[in-house]
């Protein structure tokens, strides 16, 4: 009996939470290089591109399954990440070159998105030629576009690189006339456009680009939020504010329009990144980011009334900013089980740690609070980065002034709020785990049964094996029943679940993942 309850509850345990603890199809290859290149002595080492990959993987990481991190952790970010550094690859060429390869094995078996990141130095050779620069050498545009991408072939790539001359790195298509028709060339002219032409995301119609650069090295990071500015507006988009019409997919024009939003005011050039977003070809309206296939936590509100807000982890890091048009309506993915504060320019609310579902902004409770100088500050972020809202009209302007396709502003916005479990999803849970508790019984039985039929075989005594006859018929009665049961309780459980899914699946919002958590 206690073996027959021991099975039972182990098999539930093991049935319940396996939705949530099922691998998510997707690789992610981050690097972050502090150390200029040998090539440039006139660059000096930055400060936050480690921390900047440390970003990308606690963002990234909770939506793919695999993850390489590559990059050397200054003693600060160890501190602050207590064993992650034993993770981490240097970011050398080698490094990278094993984690495509890793990706690459990994896509023949389960094809999914791949997040290839770059954050440190980038810059030009004698020649010209643009590279990015990793800890041992260059990581050049011929072996990006020759090496690099045709290795991966995923359903979708999503390339992002912040560096000076990153621009430089996606190439360009050849020279066409005023009818969009090829020129024709010299020889030498000719043999140039098409190393440039084989050079380019041309080639790859299912890679996207996220790409900034910056005037100057100071304006490319900020000592407040402990990262690049650009890492820091593009993450805080991605968590779920860039999502202008709320169907909890993040497309790249939102990205690049959120982004642009948040640098709007800058008046000093040097401390405006100059960002880009080319869309795959193969799709423009594809998305970095499905925040329906997560389980949360999430944040829901018309944050829209908080002016410029920011989210802040108990340790006092910067976890996304935001500035939303007044009654804009928000989903944010908040972090993972972790302490964080809601802030804004005159309050702040406690969100506490959790592994998944909503919290309706309305049910925070706010306390004033004066936020106190952290030091010395650049003025122009300080005081104009995030001052510009981020609302439909800008979103609108923006997609317009340089001719983007928009995402659907016809849908209806989904609100997690509603996507919780409905009566026939918990109960056709119930059947299930009914279901697997008798078939553990069944098969528990059905065990005693044929140990009890031997006992009944190998005895002389007529007493005993009237005994063990009447035990055994019980038995098998009970390992009969047991199996029924389950056989009913998975198909009641079935049918009710099939039921129960239409209402979910329907429409642009369709939610994978959200239901199974709330």
């Amino acid at each position: 009996m206690r073996f027959s309850l021991a099975c039972t509850l182990v098999l539930c345990a093991w049935a319940l939470p396996a939705q949530a603890g099922a691998r998510r199809p997707g690789y992610a290859i981050i690097i972050g290089n502090n150390a200029p290149p040998a090539e440039d002595p006139q660059l000096s080492p930055l400060g936050f591109a480690d921390d900047d990959a440390v970003r990308y993987r606690e963002v990234l990481g909770r939506l793919v399954g695999e993850v390489h991190l590559l990059t050397v952790l200054d003693a600060q970010t160890q501190r602050q990440n207590p064993g992650l550094a034993a993770s981490t690859q240097p970011p050398t060429l080698e490094a990278l070159r094993a984690a495509v390869a890793s990706v690459q094995a990994g896509l023949r078996e389960a094809p999914g998105p791949v997040y290839l990141v770059f954050s440190g130095h980038g810059s030009s050779d004698a020649s010209g030629e643009p590279f990015l620069a990793l800890l041992d050498r260059a990581l050049t545009r011929a072996v990006l576009f020759e090496e690099i991408l045709p290795a991966l072939d995923a359903p979708a790539v999503h390339l992002i690189i912040d560096a000076c001359n990153a621009g430089a790195m996606v190439g360009a298509r050849g020279p066409l006339d005023e009818a969009g028709e090829a020129v024709s060339v010299p020889v030498a002219e000719a043999t140039r456009a098409a190393v440039v032409e084989r050079r380019s995301l041309a080639r790859f119609p299912s890679v996207g680009a996220i790409i900034a650069t910056s005037a100057g090295q100071q304006a490319h990071e900020w000592s407040r939020i402990e990262a690049g500015v650009f890492t820091h507006e593009l993450l805080s988009g991605l968590l779920g504010p860039a999502d202008i019409n709320g169907d909890l997919r993040v497309e790249y024009s939102e990205v690049q329009a959120f982004v642009g939003a948040s640098n709007s005011r800058i008046t000093d050039p040097r401390a405006r990144p100059d960002v880009q977003a080319i869309p795959p070809a193969r799709d423009h309206r594809m998305p970095l980011v499905a925040l329906d296939a997560l389980p949360g936590p999430f944040l829901r509100g018309k944050v829209g009334r908080l002016g410029h807000f920011f989210i802040e982890l108990a340790g006092g890091r910067r976890y996304l900013d935001a500035n939303l048009g007044a009654g804009q309506v928000a989903t944010i993915l908040l972090p993972w089980e972790r302490q964080a504060y809601l802030r804004t320019s005159d309050g702040e609310a406690e969100l506490p740690p959790s592994d998944g579902g909503v919290v309706d902004l309305d049910d925070l409770s706010f306390r004033t609070v004066r936020l106190a100088s952290r030091g010395s500050l650049d003025t122009a972020l300080r005081q104009e980065l995030f001052a510009a809202p981020y609302d439909m009209a800008y979103y609108r302007g923006f997609v317009d002034s340089r001719a983007l396709v928009p995402v659907d502003l016809a849908v209806e916005a989904v609100d997690p709020l509603a996507l919780r479990w409905t009566w026939k999803e918990k109960a056709a849970v119930g059947l299930w785990s009914a279901s697997a508790a008798a078939v553990v019984s069944a098969i528990v039985t059905g065990i005693a049964a044929a140990h009890t039929k031997a006992q009944f075989e190998e005895t002389t005594l007529q007493q005993p094996a009237m005994e063990l006859a009447a035990r055994y018929d019980r038995l098998r009665v009970a390992t009969w029943v047991g199996a029924a049961v389950a056989a009913a309780a998975a198909g009641g459980g079935t049918a009710l679940w099939i039921s129960a899914r239409p209402s979910n699946d329907e429409g642009p919002g369709a939610v994978v993942g959200i239901s199974g958590k709330f």
